[in-house]
């Protein structure tokens, strides 16, 4: 028993006691960052104001988590104050995280702790809207892609599918809430035909009503860039809003074949919005 004790006793001397001394070393060769005050002045352009002492003189700099670097001196000093213009910094969160690099004569350096200065109330307003808007665009497309129905009726036979307008161009008039007219691209799914893919492009006006959203006509071309090839009249009515951006419209559509192909009528029900357009 006596005999292992002694062997861990030498173990311990030998590894054990060098790892202590090389962390107290590294201890000693390190830099202590005393942080005074650090915040974000409200006024714009947002400047931080930060002031700190250091262990020893060094230069220092502000690394943020973001990336960002700012020199606060490149002199030698142990008194660091400094301010900076951060409106170049996109927080995503209601408080800023960094951390101080300091450089002594030699060229060791080494970082501080992390430090957090949290942004002041008019910087949280905007970042809050900023979000809440981001959110509703990424809500808004999604809502967007949302294909309509579609019952596509010809030679007799019906067929059900899916369809998507998507308005390229829209041109406004003043006072108006509705484009006065609009150019749309636009395709159809259906499944159970022998051609299941159809493209189209169209021209529509729309003349807004008091007790409906819209009446909106128009004319277009049809294709499936194969052998079906169709000129296109359109009537359609917005029946009411959804989130204030989209409307909820029926439509009906004509189909009169260019060469060969049979004519076809179709019933739609799908979503309208100019948000996403060219306005002019």
């Amino acid at each position: 028993m006596t005999m292992k004790l002694s062997q861990i006793a030498l173990l311990l001397t030998i590894f054990v006691l060098p790892v202590f001394g090389q962390n107290e070393e590294e201890i000693q060769d390190s830099v202590e960052v005393i942080l005074i005050e650090a915040f974000i002045s409200p006024e714009k352009p947002s400047q931080m104001v930060i002031s700190f002492f250091t262990s020893e003189p060094v230069r220092s700099k502000l690394v943020f988590d973001s990336g960002e670097i700012f020199v606060v001196t490149d002199s030698l000093l142990d008194n660091h104050k400094a301010s900076f213009d951060i409106s170049s910094l996109r927080p995503d969160t209601t408080f800023l995280k960094f951390t101080v690099l300091v450089e002594k004569e030699d060229g060791i350096s080494n970082h501080s702790e992390v430090f957090e200065v949290e942004l002041p109330r008019k910087e949280l307003t905007e970042l809050a809207r900023d979000n809440t808007a981001l959110t509703g665009c990424l809500i808004g497309g999604a809502v967007y892609l949302v294909p309509g129905f579609v019952h596509h009726y010809e030679s007799g036979k019906s067929y059900a599918g899916f369809n998507k307008e998507f308005p390229v161009i829209s041109f406004f008039r003043g006072g108006y809430n509705y484009p006065i007219a609009y150019l749309a691209a636009e395709y159809s799914h259906i499944p159970k035909m022998a051609r299941k893919n159809f493209y189209s492009v169209n021209a529509n006006l729309i003349l807004e009503t008091k007790y409906i959203e819209y009446i909106s006509a128009g004319a277009g071309y049809l294709t499936d860039f194969g052998n079906i090839r169709s000129v296109n009249l359109d009537v359609s009515v917005g029946l009411f809003k959804l989130f204030n951006v989209f409307t909820v419209y029926a439509k009906t559509r004509l189909g009169f074949p260019t060469g060969s192909g049979n004519s076809f009528s179709q019933q739609s029900i799908g979503l309208f919005s100019s948000f996403f357009s060219i306005q002019i």
